[in-house]
């Protein structure tokens, strides 16, 4: 599984150097799309190009932390994992949502979509791991997100895109299986109650009780998505509890 490194911050913040503009934007959208207007040929979706500076002042930090070079050593250990398979190179480049000061990027429904939505990155070549704005930023995150990505890559390459709640769910449990973190408390009837929810509804396809499953009431709420009584344990803490169960 050729993962390799694309070296994306550079550009961007070449990019966060112009002033707020029409300039700025189109050249954003050139680094984008390049002259084909309605294909990909950068991964730099997950990026505001009218950000403010806090954005600039962001990249500058992982560029200075060297977060692409953890991103190239993550991809060395996946690659190691996963050695058989015969595919072109598949570029990570990091996203950095901005989820900050009245932003235009809502983080829940974009990480939703740069988890499950793929195809149209897999079919290019690329996997790109979002961290956003509002978190800090360190080495520990930036591996763990970056490895989190390329297994979720790796599954949708090896497996039907996910339909149902039970399929999303298997994803993220592969993802767990993968990064291998040990649980050593969780609340054990709320864990129950959220896997006999998961048996009732586990062929469900519809988007906001999926959505639902795995960020919760309180996120659904914010979106005036309706709400299936998730509060208390989103799916994605289900899906790493589940997983260290097995270990």
């Amino acid at each position: 599984m050729p993962f390799e490194l694309l070296p994306i911050l550079p550009t961007m913040a070449k990019i966060y150097e112009m002033p707020i503009s029409r300039d700025r934007f189109e050249a954003y959208l050139f680094k984008l799309q390049g002259n084909t207007k309605d294909d990909m040929i950068m991964p730099i979706a997950g990026y505001n190009p009218m950000a403010k500076a806090h954005v600039a002042e962001k990249i500058q930090h992982l560029r200075e932390m060297g977060a692409e070079q953890i991103i190239a050593e993550a991809a060395k250990e996946v690659n190691k994992r996963f050695a058989t398979q015969d595919i072109p190179p598949i570029g990570v480049g990091l996203n950095l949502g901005d989820n900050v000061g009245g932003a235009w990027t809502n983080r829940f429904t974009t990480d939703f979509e740069s988890k499950f939505r793929l195809n149209a990155l897999v079919k290019r070549n690329f996997c790109t791991p979002y961290i956003w704005t509002s978190e800090a930023h360190n080495e520990v995150l930036i591996r763990q997100r970056s490895l989190e990505y390329m297994f979720r890559t790796v599954y949708w390459l090896e497996n039907n895109p996910p339909v149902q709640l039970q399929d999303y769910v298997d994803m993220e449990v592969f993802v767990q299986s993968q990064l291998k973190e040990e649980v050593r408390e969780y609340d054990q009837e709320l864990f129950e109650l959220v896997e006999l929810y998961l048996k009732d509804h586990q062929k469900e396809e519809e988007y906001a009780l999926i959505f639902n499953f795995f960020y919760g009431d309180q996120a659904s709420e914010s979106l005036g998505f309706p709400t299936f009584g998730m509060d208390g344990m989103t799916g994605f803490e289900y899906a790493v509890i589940k997983t260290s169960l097995s270990f």
